[in-house]
């Protein structure tokens, strides 16, 4: 089977409903009412392997700045990492993982995610450490209205912290990737 790279292909309608197909199908995330709603923004950006214009394997980033310590960081989140069942175990999140690091040593401070303890081996084996805590603050002014008019909350608060307890936060400094 041939895999093609795809990259930042939100306004690729095909590619785009293939995407959040198996992101529905892997996480339960319905990615076409967040592009419906304006969130898929220039700083989410998939890194994917297709077939026959079906995305097969998928990681993304989410590109930012964050505020640490009183400095500015740039910071790539990586998330939607999934791989359609039939495709596992052929190394293809892991060469997409590596593709991303490749392309933002350079131009970020850090990368961090968070995955459940299953997940850690394979985020371990490229760098990444767990780490026990910490914190966002979000600037709600920051964003616009009728973006977040539009956006439905799914999740009791409750909910949501307990999602987020259940996931480890990693993270992975950019001098330590070659290690």
């Amino acid at each position: 089977m041939t895999y093609r790279l795809v990259s930042n292909y939100k306004d690729n309608p095909e590619l785009r409903t293939s995407f959040a197909a198996l992101a529905k199908e892997t996480f339960g995330i319905d990615f076409e009412k967040w592009h419906a709603a304006g969130g898929w923004n220039e700083d989410y950006i998939p890194y994917s392997y297709s077939s026959d214009e079906r995305i097969i394997a998928n990681v993304s980033v989410s590109t930012m700045e964050l505020l640490m310590e009183g400095k500015k960081q740039k910071a790539v989140q990586i998330g939607t990492v999934m791989t359609e069942p039939s495709h596992r175990g052929k190394g293809l999140a892991g060469s997409l993982l590596l593709h991303v690091l490749k392309e933002y040593e350079d131009t970020c401070d850090f990368f961090f995610l968070a995955a459940d303890e299953k997940a850690v081996p394979l985020y371990t084996r490229w760098g990444f450490r767990p780490v026990k805590s910490f914190r966002f603050i979000v600037d709600p002014s920051l964003y616009r209205k009728s973006i977040a008019s539009s956006v439905q909350v799914r999740m009791t608060l409750d909910e949501l912290l307990k999602h987020k307890r259940e996931s480890l936060p990693l993270h992975s400094k950019v001098a330590a990737l070659g290690e």
